[in-house]
């Protein structure tokens, strides 16, 4: 089997705003005025921060409570999912406790790191807590968002307002802030400043801005291509510990990952092999009759992001390639079983 790249998209915080007192008007490109820092997202999705009056919500927000109290209903995934693999990798990456923490009687630290070390490694499933509520697709996600006062989760971006024709009618979106090194006000800091809160919401010129810092992997395997996202996303060059990893440029949208195409590396009869082939030319710009222009408006439509054409050039190269590209049977040992049968 080969996984080839086909898009970038972002993973989508969508929020139940219903009842939250929200300070901040709606940013551009964004669909709610609801900033959460890294510390906060991580608090979120261990179990830690519980309810919307959490005092490192408040602090995100301008120190404007969001509510007097109300109970963070998490929303999860209860079927295997690629895009709970994108998420809970992401997790895994950035929620780490292995900055200093000391107690400020509400169980968090005084200076901005995480609160629990997210444990539950990256999968399509993982073990969530509990408490979280379940529902199966994006679409049982995003309607379980709409229904329920005080709900969070995460899904992909066609199923949140920032697109134009959504599948459903689905709950607006958070803003990301990151944990640059300036993120480092005392919690007694009551007025953070412009500089401390640095937010990029999910729309797609956010996650575009990571594909500035994409080097192309120098083997053709699907890991190597994550792995080149992961650092485009995640490590900005002056990165040193004790400082969290952050994307190279402040307006890149660190929670993304790429949607593939899973496909064998042999085909038989040939027909099958040249169909692939043909799509995969569609959406890489090398199609002899359709523009790139195309699929790249489709993609858009639903909030994800186009490769840039040196990366499409790889993926239309790598479909080729005599030994790791798509091939035609009936290949000895390989690929000798007609289609069918």
């Amino acid at each position: 089997m080969i996984q080839v790249p086909t898009a970038v998209l972002p993973i989508v915080i969508a929020v139940n705003t219903t009842g939250l007192n929200i300070w901040r008007a709606t940013p551009v490109g964004g669909t709610s005025g609801l900033y959460l820092s890294r510390r906060a997202l991580c608090g979120i999705f261990t179990g830690i921060i519980t309810n919307w009056n959490d005092p490192i919500l408040t602090y995100d927000n301008h120190n404007t409570q969001l509510h007097a109290s109300l109970p963070i209903r998490v929303v999860r995934r209860s079927d295997s999912s690629g895009t709970t693999f994108l998420f809970t990798r992401h997790l895994n990456q950035v929620c780490s406790n292995w900055y200093y923490v000391q107690a400020d009687g509400n169980n968090h630290p005084y200076r901005p790191g995480n609160l629990a070390d997210w444990n539950l490694g990256a999968g399509t499933t993982v073990a969530w807590p509990a408490s979280f509520l379940s529902a199966s697709g994006d679409a049982g996600i995003a309607s379980t968002i709409v229904s329920t006062p005080g709900a969070i989760g995460y899904v992909s971006p066609d199923y949140t307002r920032q697109v134009a024709r959504p599948e459903i009618s689905p709950a607006p979106v958070a803003a990301n802030l990151q944990n640059h090194t300036n993120w480092a006000a005392l919690v007694g800091d009551t007025t953070p400043t412009t500089a401390e809160h640095m937010p990029t919401a999910p729309s797609v010129a956010n996650p575009e801005a990571v594909l500035t810092g994409l080097r192309l992997p120098s083997v053709k395997i699907a890991a190597a291509w994550s792995a080149a996202l992961d650092t485009a996303a995640l490590r900005n060059p002056t990165y040193r510990p004790p400082a969290y990893p952050n994307p190279a440029l402040a307006t890149a949208y660190p929670i993304v990952g790429f949607t593939m195409l899973d496909l064998y590396s042999c085909y038989f009869p040939a027909a099958e092999t040249s169909t692939l082939k043909g799509l995969i030319s569609w959406y890489t710009g090398h199609h002899p009759r359709v523009s790139t222009a195309v699929p790249d408006q489709i993609a858009r439509k639903h909030g994800f992001v186009s490769l840039n054409q040196t990366f499409k050039d790889a993926v239309w190269a790598w479909a080729n390639d005599a030994t790791l590209g798509l091939k035609t049977g009936p290949i000895s040992g390989t690929c000798t079983v007609s289609s069918g049968t």
